[in-house]
């Protein structure tokens, strides 16, 4: 992961290590969601140093005052900055003649500290072919009538079906890329996105210095051009909207900018991350492990979407040959997509291996390009008298990359409770196993030369369109009322379900009472308060997943204050929660005593006794009576 120091760290470097004290050990739970590991031959990694190193704490907590102000301090240091996004990473900017890959190995040497790396300068570039001849304009790529000699019948993505169902309304698709075309008339951009170059919100093109200067507004155009409009083109997920990020250019971007690049977008909102583009290293020999850049396409796995995550789509690659350790493309929440002619074969170009996941359509084959949105004016693909806000140039794996991100934008707009996961596993389920005889399938349907065949628009999407179930109706505890009831559990009705699956039940119980993990009483002085980053008390929620019955017992609830909600789940996850519904739970009434004249009765207990000083589920009282209390305990308390 890290290559060897040139030369020994100075003694300010030692004393930084020496001045963060390190904890005696890390907890499992502090460990790093499915970091990959480091080749078995770590590659040497040549990309220009910056200086800097970039840094991520082991766990998901901020590291406390004292260990960021020790390194602010250590003369080894120069500036510290926390990167984007919610995971604890952050860029110490070293000073002048400290070796920033010492530095970072020996941070790495902390068993608080997740990974380190030096940050470097990379230049990517975009899985494109140049296309010198003039192409037809019809999106056969879309609906494939078999009218181009040598194009085969339906070898095209079967979007059409999947239009009947959507056209990806309240979608966002991120084209991390060259930049795109604002003000495009055809593409609905939203007004701010991000340019690594510029570090603003406007991520135009740059075209005086960039030669693929045009390649993200074509991009933008497959994924989600503007459709049913009367202009132009039509993306595969027409309904759609773009988040444009400019991180292709001639300079490159440091490790530390392509981290923010990417977990930028998906702090954004975005859906999908599309990525046609590769590292400058050729992905026919190994390529580094650049952590800052892998944990960015974790993080958007596993925090985009509020957890359900973001969806990332990558192109293969155009070096024809099999890809072997490509890092970025070995994670596993990574679709790599690769490229087929329209005779459904692939492109000698396209790269195959362990690493490809799907296949789509992509330009030339029998002469028949891509047809997409192109920079307007005499700038970008078109400068020969064309229409010039439109191109039929667009090919390559750079092509077949946001094909695949339109319809995973169609499958999340056809049901929103869909994980990342669910994805990639329908996309792959529903794939056509295109040229069986050449592909050599396995037996679960993944070929190393085709992945798991041509994406399918219109199968992917019916396979996860599905209504959520309603939203279920706690009975018991009742919901308002003044009177005292009975209580031995909790019941609510079956809600309804458009698609009629089989439902089961979440319950969520609260203790109103218990401190929440981490509180800190500001009005008292003690000791005890949570200012010292301890974890404080365990979590006061109860849960039950996956109940088949509209009733949940709950005798083992002590004497308390609590709250309630329930959700039906089906196949997808929850729907919508029920009302939450807040009670206290009581301790039955006390036995009668004893006659007095202790003659016997038949009774083998006494009110002494250890059953009845058990406080058992007793009485319930609903939320106006809980209230009333509450008002009642806080007035004794001022």
């Amino acid at each position: 992961m890290i290559r060897a120091m040139s030369r020994l760290p100075s003694a300010p470097v030692l004393c930084v290590i020496a001045a963060l004290a390190a904890p005696a050990s890390a907890s499992a739970d502090d460990a790093s969601p499915e970091t990959p590991s480091p080749a078995e031959a770590p590659v040497v990694d040549t990309a220009p140093l910056t200086g800097d190193v970039l840094l991520r704490f082991a766990g998901f907590d901020e590291p406390s005052a004292a260990v960021l102000q020790a390194l602010r301090s250590d003369a080894s240091i120069v500036g510290v900055e926390r990167l984007l996004g919610s995971w604890p990473t952050f860029r110490l900017r070293g000073a002048p003649g400290v070796d920033p890959v010492g530095l970072a190995a020996l941070l790495q040497t902390r068993p608080d500290v997740a990974w380190a790396d030096a940050d470097r300068i990379v230049v990517m570039t975009p899985d494109e072919l140049p296309i010198d001849d003039p192409l037809r304009d019809e999106l056969w790529h879309l609906e494939n009538t078999g009218s181009f000699s040598g194009s085969r019948p339906q070898a095209d993505v079967n979007v059409i079906p999947a239009w009947e169902i959507t056209t990806g309304e309240g979608i966002v698709i991120a084209v991390l890329d060259s930049g795109v075309d604002m003000d495009h008339p055809d593409l609905a951009v939203l007004p701010e996105g991000w340019d690594g170059f510029d570090g603003d919100g406007i991520p135009e093109p740059d075209i005086e210095n960039h030669e693929g200067h045009a390649h993200g507004t074509a991009v933008a155009g497959l994924a989600a051009a503007t459709g049913d409009n009367g202009i132009g083109t039509a993306g595969v997920a027409h309904g759609a909207e773009i988040y444009a990020v400019r991180m292709l250019g001639a300079t490159g971007l440091t490790l530390g900018e392509l981290h923010d690049a990417i977990v930028g977008a998906v702090d954004a909102g975005s859906d999908v991350l599309n990525n046609s583009w590769g590292n400058l290293d050729s992905e026919c020999s190994p390529v580094p492990v650049r952590p800052a850049v892998n944990e960015a396409l974790e993080y958007a796995r596993l925090e985009g979407r509020d957890g359900r995550g973001t969806v990332v789509v990558f192109s293969a690659g155009n070096s024809g040959c099999e890809a072997t350790q490509y890092p970025m493309q070995e994670l596993p929440g990574v679709i790599s997509v690769g490229s087929l002619r329209d005779d459904d074969v692939k492109f000698g170009y396209s790269v195959w291996g362990d690493l490809l996941d799907i296949m789509a359509p992509s330009g030339r084959g029998s002469h028949q390009g891509l047809r997409t949105t192109d920079i307007v004016g005499e700038v970008g693909y078109n400068g020969r008298g064309e229409d010039d806000e439109y191109t039929h140039r667009m090919s390559g794996t750079s092509g077949a990359a946001p094909i695949v991100a339109g319809v995973a934008g169609l499958m999340i707009a056809a049901n929103p409770r869909i994980d990342e996961a669910d994805v990639r596993a329908v996309l792959c389920d529903t794939a056509v196993r295109v040229n069986p005889e050449q592909a050599n399938y396995t037996t679960w349907g993944w070929s190393p030369t085709y992945g798991c065949g041509r994406v399918d628009a219109g199968a992917a999407v019916a396979a996860v369109a599905n209504g959520e179930p309603d939203a279920p109706r706690i009975t018991a505890p009742e919901a308002d009322g003044e009177q005292i009831v009975g209580f031995a559990g909790l019941r609510w009705t079956a809600p309804d379900d458009p698609d009629d699956d089989p439902l089961t039940y979440d319950v969520e119980v609260l203790d109103l009472l218990a401190e929440e993990p981490g509180d800190d009483d500001d009005d008292d002085d003690d000791d005890d308060d949570d200012d010292d980053d301890s974890a404080g008390p365990p979590e006061p929620v109860t849960r039950w997943f996956g109940l088949g019955d509209t009733t949940l017992a709950t005798a083992d609830l002590p004497v308390g204050e609590y709250s309630v909600q329930v959700w039906a789940v089906d196949r997808w996850g929850r729907g919508p929660g029920s009302e939450v519904v807040e009670f206290a739970v009581t301790p039955p009434p006390a036995p009668p005593p004893p006659p007095d004249d202790h003659e016997g009765d038949g009774c083998g207990c006494s009110a002494g006794s250890p059953a009845s000083a058990t406080p058992a589920l007793g009485l319930l009282i609903p939320v106006a009576a809980l209230r009333r209390r509450r008002q009642e305990r806080a007035a004794t308390a001022r």
